[in-house]
């Protein structure tokens, strides 16, 4: 046996069930099968920390033509939780996105309280918009239950909500979330809505005027534009992690992390993802949802 690859990392592996990885499993990583494992092929697997791709690398090489069943890595290890950000993570994807930590116990207390007293504007938010979602959901390649839980934690977690023109918008520091899937206006800038007037997706929020933004809160009241935004994210920010099209729909420890990790980048705190996990399996989401083809 050879080492060392971080606990978390060798669990987001998944190549085998009986808590080993033997060679075959270990060259299954390396898709170009030209001896190297890339960042991108070692994030398709969940693995991002450059320590666990030199590890990776360097057993690969070292077992280059040897038994395909030698044993390369173990653990007796219990799984972590694939809708966990662990501390190590957190740092990278703060450094990287500007993210946070957890939000406050006094937050906390509040959301638990709205599920109780006002979760079913949550459950109507989905219900009302449960094919638009679907289809949302079919055209980007992306889970469904993930974008209606994201709607749901959304509408139903606003303190107060405020509203304009009818529409849910958070107000944050003179910018403003809105509709559905509370995106922004910066989100706009990312996708390039304002390229052709001189904005390109590295401005700040900013740079917008009066006009541009009363544009973008009209376009991201629409819910089915509201939606395709959120989904574009969702997709933009999957590409920057290098994970692969599809894997939100993998019922898998590797899937289960993705989501995680995409709407913990969503929203920005820690505890947003194992919230938003936990309501993707919900029997309230899922009757709100309704079916969802195979």
């Amino acid at each position: 046996m050879s080492g060392a690859i971080s606990k978390q990392a060798f669990q987001r592996l998944e190549l085998v069930h009986d808590k080993v990885i033997r060679v075959a499993e270990l060259r299954t990583i390396d898709k170009n099968h030209d001896g190297t494992i890339t960042p991108q092929e070692a994030a398709s697997r969940g693995i991002r920390s450059n320590n666990d791709l030199t590890a990776l690398n360097t057993n690969l090489k070292r077992f280059e033509g040897c038994d395909p069943v030698q044993i390369v890595f173990n653990s007796d290890r219990t799984v972590a939780n694939p809708s966990v950000i662990d501390p190590r993570e957190q740092q990278e994807l703060s450094q990287r996105f500007g993210t946070h930590g957890e939000k406050g116990a006094m937050t906390k207390t509040m959301i638990k309280a709205a599920d109780i007293v006002v979760g079913s504007v949550g459950d109507n938010a989905v219900r009302d918009n449960a094919q638009a979602i679907k289809d949302t959901a079919e055209r980007y390649n992306l889970n469904p239950k993930m974008i209606a839980a994201i709607v749901y934690e959304e509408m139903a977690h606003q303190f107060p909500p405020k509203y304009e023109d009818g529409i849910v918008c958070a107000v944050k520091e003179n910018r403003c979330s809105m509709g559905l899937s509370q995106i922004g206006a910066g989100e706009l800038i990312k996708q390039g809505w304002f390229a052709s007037e001189g904005i390109g997706p590295t401005a700040p929020d900013s740079s917008l005027s009066a006009d541009q933004l009363k544009r973008a809160r009209t376009h991201l009241s629409v819910p089915a534009n509201n939606l395709d935004v959120l989904a574009k994210k969702l997709v933009r920010l999957q590409n920057k992690l290098g994970l692969p099209p599809g894997i939100t729909n993998q019922n898998t420890y590797a899937g289960a992390h993705a989501i995680a990790q995409l709407t913990y980048l969503h929203n920005g705190f820690t505890d947003y993802s194992p919230r938003i996990a936990e309501t993707m399996r919900a029997p309230h989401l899922l009757n709100a949802l309704g079916k969802i083809a195979p």
